[in-house]
């Protein structure tokens, strides 16, 4: 019954500043929400990733962070340090497919060895303060936000063109097409 109540994802949420890669003008927008410690997630983002970069005239993946806290507690500063620096990543694409090799422990309870793991993949100097910034807690409560206004309670969730993707169905149907 819950799923009948389900919101479609709005037009807004496939903006420039979540488009990882693809064109606006794409068959399939593609909208997830992930958190880059969920297996599951692990195992989705790259192949679709990888097959936007295939057919980014097919293909517009845009990406939301969405932690699941209670599964992967060091989730969060790990997105709070994504929120940070991800804009200066030209390449987004391949920052999305590091975020998501990422090797720490889901349940790492230590901040400053999650960020000094964060600084060694991408190459930054982001501190704990950095990640503790009103800049980054604006940034990740935003992204919390548009999450459970489309009611997303498990990751990958994914939207193709407004409709949510239950299964993933649609998703491989689309993956085989562009393969």
């Amino acid at each position: 019954l819950k799923d009948l109540f389900r919101p479609k994802l709005p037009s807004e949420y496939a903006d420039t500043e979540h488009l990882i890669v693809g064109s606006k003008e794409a068959k399939y927008k593609i909208v997830v929400f992930s958190d880059p410690l969920c297996p599951f997630c692990r195992d989705f983002m790259p192949d679709i990733i990888a097959a936007a970069l295939k057919s980014p005239r097919k293909i517009a993946l845009y990406h939301y962070s969405f932690p699941l806290l209670s599964l992967q507690p060091a989730s969060e500063t790990i997105v709070k340090a994504e929120l940070v620096v991800e804009k200066k990543f030209k390449n987004k694409a391949d920052f999305f497919k590091k975020l998501y090799s990422l090797d720490i422990q889901p349940n790492e309870p230590d901040q400053n060895k999650i960020i000094q793991t964060f600084n060694g993949q991408f190459g930054t100097k982001l501190s704990k303060q950095d990640v503790q910034s009103s800049t980054a807690l604006k940034a990740y409560d935003a992204e919390m936000q548009r999450g459970y206004q489309m009611m997303v309670q498990g990751t990958p969730t994914v939207y193709v063109n407004g409709e949510i993707d239950d299964g993933r169905l649609k998703t491989q149907e689309i993956l085989k097409e562009v393969q």
